[in-house]
């Protein structure tokens, strides 16, 4: 049998107290049965939920799976799970919002009958916004109706993408086996040290407070958060250069604080280096606290459970190219050690003698980027596991290989994946080499050289991105797509053909990241190390001090030498204090 499951809750975090009031289920006839906790039984469900003939749906299943696991329920190993989140993102990655009612409105024309009466019932008692709705609160006779109705709208919606072909497809099928491995690696969590998350918040408050005091004694700037009052301040501030405008500084459309789509002065980080103006380091500063106090240290400090262990969310659905994101905090996104704050200094091992073992893979975007080329060069780079394909390309490209040459050959390398155009290579090797200062013209050169040294990836973008525009001719809204050797299909707006490559090589990336956090699971199966986040390419593992022999192995089943055309490497460091401090394995 096929059922559907829901559940309501009392808030978004089941590890921060958060609990499940109200389970709903319906099976694939569209009968549906109401479980209030604390009221009614568990054991019909728990069997349902253990019987691996049965199959169940969420919709963000995994946020399901986290309540329910706090209840006791829990699904067994052989029960097959499905997720509508996961098939409206690969049916349509484009999709402007994956909400349960959104989809059900635009595809099956049909609403929740029962969210007026809910609706009227928030209003009535002064919960109109979504952030201040108290669903436990609502009556019986209120919620359980509205329940049944959004969990038969889960079942409905699972049928038409199983009507389109779907839930049939193996990327389908491959996402769906990553649920209970995401959702108990969201449960592990990572250990913060709020000692130091204490003691850094209090700090940045501090530095935030004083470099904004300084801001508005010395220039005068009221908001120094405010990028119109900065662009205004700097317009009348800064001596411009002869033969230059404000309108040759960066434009972007309106501000938070101008919402109208004129183009207005950007005030980025990049944009903000074009300006030589004292203030320019003080607002760059005052950005940088504020965003790691706002991002990082308070939800290490408020999102912690009873043990000070940090559950952030993963997400399967974040990312059009099916690349992870992270929320609540976005340890996706965590800057490297150094800055203002060393941010990977408050993660640390669980257990008194354990550490942190974390294994990335090496340059697995390059190598899947050669795999696709089929570049001679670049393959024979990286077929070796001590082959520097940056020395390679400086070498092809000068003829030499100083640390000049190789910054500007790595910068090339990942540019022409992302699409980088010429302006933004300019700026990304002047940040890298500030000393040197290159020229737009200089810049293009380099792109020129670095096509002339690799032609075989200038010949497979052009196919690509050629194939997106061929294939969006007959697309309503002008869209078109590739397939990448893991089955998924990645979608591009003509216009933007020139991210094809992109999303063609993290996705496939991303795929094979997928594939070895699978493998290692049977490995883990029963031992104390356990797999506690997954960043970009790097997988980490709170490691038991009495199971380090678990390294060699997990290292091997992360490698692969036979999946593409160039061999998957993998590198190893481990830590015993924290994040920051890793060492390498060798």
């Amino acid at each position: 049998m096929i059922y559907a499951i829901d559940t309501e809750t009392t808030s978004l975090n089941p590890h921060t107290g958060g609990r499940a009031f109200l389970i709903t289920i319906c099976d694939e006839y569209m009968n549906t049965e109401a479980i209030r906790v604390g009221i009614d039984g568990f054991g019909t469900l728990a069997m349902k939920m253990m019987n691996r003939d049965n199959q169940f749906i969420g919709h963000n299943l995994g946020f399901d799976l986290a309540f329910l696991s706090k209840l006791g329920l829990d699904f067994g190993e052989r029960v097959t799970l499905h997720d509508t989140l996961i098939a409206a993102h690969l049916y349509n990655p484009l999709e402007p919002t994956k909400r349960l009612k959104a989809l059900t409105e635009k595809y099956l024309k049909s609403t929740n009958p029962e969210e007026k009466a809910l609706d009227a019932w928030f209003s009535a008692n002064g919960m109109k916004a979504d952030g201040k709705r108290e669903y436990a609160k609502v009556p019986e006779e209120i919620i359980v109706p509205y329940a049944l109705a959004d969990v038969r709208m889960t079942m409905s919606l699972w049928k038409f993408y199983r009507g389109l072909g779907v839930v049939d497809t193996e990327v389908y099928k491959f996402e769906c086996s990553l649920i209970p491995v995401v959702a108990d690696i969201v449960k592990q969590g990572m250990k913060i040290d709020k000692t130091f998350a204490q003691s850094e918040a209090e700090r940045t408050v501090s530095r935030s407070l004083k470099l904004a005091k300084q801001i508005t004694d010395t220039y005068g700037i009221q908001n120094p958060g405010s990028s119109d009052q900065l662009a205004e301040f700097l317009t009348r501030a800064v001596i411009l250069p002869a033969g230059k405008t404000q309108h040759d500084y960066p434009l972007t459309q309106g501000s938070k604080d101008n919402p109208t789509q004129e183009p207005v002065l950007s005030m980025d980080a990049v944009a903000l280096q074009e300006y030589d103006h004292p203030v320019v380091p003080l607002v760059l500063e005052y950005r940088d606290v504020i965003k790691m106090n706002g991002t990082y240290l308070q939800p290490m400090l408020t999102l912690t459970d009873e043990e000070g262990v940090l559950h952030a969310s993963l997400n399967q659905t974040g990312a059009r190219t099916g690349r992870f994101s992270s929320s609540n905090p976005n340890l996706q996104n965590i800057p490297r050690s150094g800055g203002v704050v060393d941010i990977r200094r408050g993660f640390k091992p669980k257990n008194p003698g354990g550490s942190l073992l974390l294994i990335d893979l090496s340059q697995i975007e390059l190598r899947v980027l050669a795999h696709y080329c089929k570049e001679e060069a670049m393959v024979a780079a990286l077929s070796q596991r001590s082959g520097d394909l940056h020395a390679a390309t400086a070498q092809l490209m000068f003829g030499e290989v100083t640390k000049q040459f190789r910054m500007i050959a790595k910068t090339l390398n990942f540019a022409v994946i992302y699409g980088a155009g010429g302006k933004k290579l300019r700026d990304t090797i002047n940040r890298a080499l500030p000393e040197a200062n290159f020229t737009l013209e200089q810049t293009n050169d380099f792109k020129n050289k670095y096509y002339n040294a690799f032609p075989a990836v200038q010949t497979f973008k052009w196919k690509i991105e050629n194939l997106v525009r061929q294939r969006a001719v007959t697309h309503p809204e002008r869209i078109g797509y590739v397939d990448g050797v893991s089955g998924r299909r990645y979608l591009c707006e003509a216009e933007a053909a020139y991210r094809i490559l992109n999303y063609l090589v993290q996705g496939e990336s991303a795929m094979y990241f997928k594939k070895k956090m699978l493998a290692v699971q049977p490995i883990l199966k029963g031992k104390r190390t356990k797999l506690i986040n997954v960043v970009h390419d790097e997988l980490i593992f709170d490691l038991d001090k009495d199971e380090e022999g678990l390294i060699p192995v997990l290292m091997k089943t992360i490698e692969d030498e036979a999946m593409f055309r160039v061999p998957i490497y993998a590198n190893a460091a481990i830590s015993s204090t924290n994040w920051a401090e890793k060492k390498a394995i060798s």
